[in-house]
């Protein structure tokens, strides 16, 4: 059975400029923070990184120390079993509720688990449709 839950995601606005990631995940490392997932990019003007703690205070903390700009956005994290199509039931069960996703992403190591990170344009719809979903 999956694990869905409400999570708090960090989008953390970063200079473009080379070590800008790594001074992030530096003063995360250093104030105790776990990642469950993250994901960055490049943007024209600047860098963007898009994470899940394991602690939300903590990585407030880190973020305030390191004076990063960084808000934060709820979401929600789908854990299953890593199997081919659980990203195609979890994307088609939201679709067929008519619920809107506005963001996400996903990883998987190997035939252990599968993390979603999912936006939608409503969250406590989209979870009570997704803790319905077997995967």
């Amino acid at each position: 059975m999956a694990k869905v839950e409400k999570v708090t995601e960090f989008w953390v606005r970063l200079r473009k400029k080379i070590g800008s990631l790594a001074k992030a995940m530096d003063a995360l490392a250093d104030g105790g923070v776990n990642g469950r997932a993250f994901v960055a990019w490049e943007e024209k003007k600047s860098g963007v990184l898009l994470f899940v703690p394991n602690d939300v205070r903590k990585a407030t903390r880190a973020l305030k120390a390191a004076r990063l700009r960084f808000k934060k956005n709820p979401a929600i994290a789908v854990t299953c079993k890593n199997r081919r199509g659980s990203g195609k039931r979890i994307a088609q069960a939201l679709a067929e509720a008519e619920i809107n996703i506005t963001g996400g992403y996903a990883s998987a190591v190997g035939t252990g688990n599968y993390l979603t990170v999912i936006n939608t344009d409503n969250n406590m719809a989209a979870m009570r449709v997704l803790k319905d979903l077997k995967l």
